[in-house]
Parts: structure tokens; C-alpha cells; sequence
């Protein structure tokens, strides 16, 4: 069935990126019923979300919650340790929103080329390239795996021999996240 994961900082943020994506004004409810984190976590992770240029929020009294306002840009005068920090939360929140996949199975293919012609596939690799062409493929493949940690379906399979990644449905109900000993942790699917 999958052992529990202790989330990483940057793992905790995409979740919460990732539910203020979903929604047009965020409750502190709706965030605390997917996330078992407090009111000061919040604030700090908004901090580094709007640093790494990926959104902005204010709270709202009147609608009582979160409420998007423009997207910022990246804190250029972040420096170190800090600024590698926001540039893989950017680049793991850009992910989230952009990546693209088009590759389907082996026998898919097959029955697809009858005409003798191979049609070339848009996969979720060639869009990671296209998206951040520095990066590496160690790069790439630790990225795939930070985002598999947190529930998206995304990389290689090797049964059926191309790339998949899961269509996006909306929020989910439940990130199967859990508090246990002061840490975040999560069933892993892996």
C-alpha cells in the first residue's frame, strides 16, 4: 500500500500552491482541512510562493479568506542558498501549471502506425526541456519525483514504454496529509 513520507518544506508549499490555484478566495479552512499546518506556516510559505514569483494573496475580511491579486515577479535580490531555494519552487509550481504530455502506450502506437509512418509525441519530457532548457536530467527526474511525492502522476513507464501524467480535475478533496510527531507526512505512491 505505500509507507508514509515525512513532506519536505518546498513539498508542503506545492500543496499549498497548489490548493490557492483552485480556488478565487481561499479560507483558512479550506486550506487547514488538506493541510494540517498553522496560521504562521501559511503567511511564511505565502512569503516564499510570492518571492518565487508564482502567485500573491492578501487576506480579505469581507470574503473572510485568502483572495489572488497579480502574479508577482521572481525576488531577484535573493541571493544563495535562498534564491536556488525559490528557483526550484518556481520551477516545481511551474511544472504543476504547464506541463504537457501527449505520449501514449507501446501498443498504442502500433495500432496508430498501421500507415507505416511514426508519429512523433509531444511527451512530458520534451515539455520540461521546452519550459527549462538549463536543466539537467538528474535535474528533471529528481523534479518528477518531488511532484510524485505530492500526489501528481507524472514520468516514465516502463511497462507500457512512453510518458504519463494525470489530467488536471480540479482540487482535490483530500492530499492524504497528516501531522505525526510534529512532521507532515503522506502515504507514498511509489
Amino acid at each position: 500500500m505505500g509507507k508514509f513520507i515525512e513532506l519536505s518544506k518546498i513539498e508542503r508549499q506545492l500543496l499549498l500552491y497548489e490548493i490557492f490555484l483552485h480556488c478565487e478566495v481561499t479560507e483558512f479552512a479550506e486550506i487547514t482541512s488538506r493541510l494540517p499546518i498553522n496560521k504562521r506556516m501559511i503567511q511564511r510559505d505565502i512569503v516564499d510562493l510570492r518571492e518565487a514569483g508564482l502567485m500573491d494573496v492578501v487576506y480579505s475580511k469581507k470574503e473572510r479568506g485568502y483572495v489572488k491579486k497579480d502574479t508577482p515577479q521572481f525576488n531577484e535580490h535573493a541571493a544563495g542558498k535562498r534564491r536556488q531555494s525559490l528557483k526550484r519552487l518556481y520551477r516545481l509550481g511551474t511544472l504543476m501549471t504547464e506541463l504537457e504530455n501527449e505520449d501514449i502506450a507501446d501498443w498504442e502506437k502500433e495500432l496508430e502506425n498501421e500507415d507505416g509512418e511514426a508519429k512523433e509525441y509531444f511527451t512530458a519530457k520534451d515539455s520540461y526541456y521546452e519550459l527549462f532548457p538549463e536543466s539537467s536530467e538528474r535535474t528533471r527526474q529528481r523534479d518528477f519525483k518531488t511532484l510524485r511525492r505530492i500526489g501528481h502522476e507524472v514520468g516514465y513507464d516502463n511497462n507500457d514504454h512512453c510518458f504519463v501524467m494525470e489530467e488536471d480535475y480540479g482540487l482535490r478533496e483530500d492530499f492524504d496529509v497528516k501531522k505525526k510527531g510534529g512532521k507532515l507526512i503522506r502515504r507514498s505512491n511509489e
